[in-house]
């Protein structure tokens, strides 16, 4: 769900620069940036864009570590 509205924010964000970035674009550039895979493919050309996916990637890094402290605990 996050994903999704963090993708919409980021379609809005980026459309006005692009014509080409629609939704599912935004979504796949989300995505791989909150896994933390980052191919490369897909980057924002507004700096707003570059920061939201930077903040996504904080986000990523952080939700993984949770989850390994989380069955590191038990």
């Amino acid at each position: 769900m996050l994903l999704t509205i963090v993708a919409y924010a980021l379609t809005v964000i980026e459309s006005t620069e692009d014509a080409h970035f629609d939704f599912g674009l935004a979504w796949w550039l989300i995505a791989e940036t909150a896994t933390t895979v980052g191919y490369g493919d897909v980057i924002p050309a507004t700096a707003a864009g570059k920061l939201l996916t930077v903040l996504t990637a904080g986000v990523g890094i952080l939700l993984t570590a949770l989850v390994i402290a989380s069955i590191h605990s038990q």
